[in-house]
């Protein structure tokens, strides 16, 4: 287990964390560039050192000021694979997996064993001789991982383990880099600002902004509730916040500016709302169908993701559709023009925002 409750002040903000991670689970801490996730890393590896606060691995505490504890980075048994892998130009496969055991003074016989057994978990052995140079990225993430997970690391940390590839190796070493993990089973923290990664490795995912956490929880937990506008984009949901009223017909009505949106529940007040873009219908032609929400506006940015298709569309109430490349073609659209976009009240997830 990993617990973590530190205070580090940054230059714009303060890093303010307090999370805990399960034996061999895999946390994804996800968010954007400079909001704090390297530096994460950098303090649960003794790197850098918190203002404040307590880091403890399992039963063992390496930071605690109050108890005077600051275990140096290289006696805390944590493996770390760094964004760019630093990996050692001039050393074999063989012998960057051996440097760290090599530090610690183990054993030829130990060094051996142990360098063996993971270059065999990770499919490396007939790479043993070979320097990073002759390698590809996705080689090269894996002798980074077998070096890290060689000193018996009782902890894993991982920066943008798979920023370094194409999009192709990407796709494919997501997948086996979460099988691996699952066999390691080492309490692991992955950092990413690719919400595509942190959805391949599943479990529990850490939304971060301004070194805070925005929100945690599963993939369906973060997209059916999300807290914050900046976790439904993260998450690719709709998203809005407005005043629920009763309705003379059956449902609420939410003021939203100017628009006045259908939603389904019994909420009075302020409250939160978000809907899945692959819920939001398009057309051309006003719709004449049992959807209750109707909004007439104009077609904005067409972004694709994997195979299909987001369409921003510019209303009184924005919003982002889904819908496949065929039906984009099929209805003719193009960026500024007409379009009415539509969604029934039904398929509204609303929470309290009081």
């Amino acid at each position: 287990m990993i617990s973590i409750d530190i205070k580090k002040h940054l230059r714009h903000f303060e890093l303010d964390l307090s999370i805990e991670v399960a034996d061999a689970e895999t946390l994804t801490v996800v968010g954007p560039s400079g909001c704090g996730k390297t530096t994460l890393l950098n303090c649960i590896a003794g790197l850098v050192a918190p203002d404040g606060g307590r880091i403890q691995l399992g039963e063992r505490p390496v930071f605690d000021p109050e108890a005077r504890i600051d275990t140096p980075a290289e006696k805390r048994r944590i493996g770390y694979v760094f964004q760019d892998y630093a990996l050692f130009p001039h050393l074999s496969v063989f012998d960057n997996v051996a440097y760290g055991l090599r530090a610690q003074r183990h054993s030829r016989s130990s060094v051996t064993e142990r360098v063996e057994r993971f270059l065999n978990l990770l499919k490396l052995t007939p790479l043993a001789r070979c320097r990073p140079e002759q390698l590809s990225g996705g080689e090269q993430q894996r002798v980074a991982l077998a070096r890290a997970l060689a000193v018996d690391s009782q902890a894993l940390l991982l920066d943008e383990p798979l920023g370094a590839l194409d999009v192709s190796t990407r796709q494919h070493l997501r997948m086996e880099l979460r099988k691996l993990l699952a066999q390691v089973g080492v309490s692991t923290i992955i950092v990413t600002h690719d919400y595509a990664d942190a959805l391949a490795f599943g479990g529990r995912i850490l939304v971060m902004s301004h070194g805070q956490v925005e929100q945690m929880g599963t993939h369906r937990e973060l997209t059916m509730a999300p807290r914050s506008r900046f976790v439904a984009e993260l998450t690719g949901v709709n998203y809005f916040e407005g005043h629920a009223s009763p309705n003379v017909e059956r449902g609420h009505i939410v003021e939203v500016g100017k628009a006045r949106v259908h939603i389904a529940t019994d909420i009075v007040g302020g409250i939160c709302a978000s809907l899945f873009p692959c819920d939001v219908m398009l057309s051309v032609h006003e719709p004449h169908t049992s959807a209750r929400n109707v909004f007439r506006g104009t077609v904005g940015d067409v972004t694709q993701v994997g195979e299909r298709l987001r369409v921003r569309v510019d209303s009184d109430l924005p919003l982002v559709a889904e819908l496949t490349p065929e039906a984009y073609t099929a209805l003719d659209l193009r960026e500024g023009g007409a379009v009415f976009a539509s969604f029934k009240a039904t398929a509204v997830r609303v929470t309290s925002g009081d």
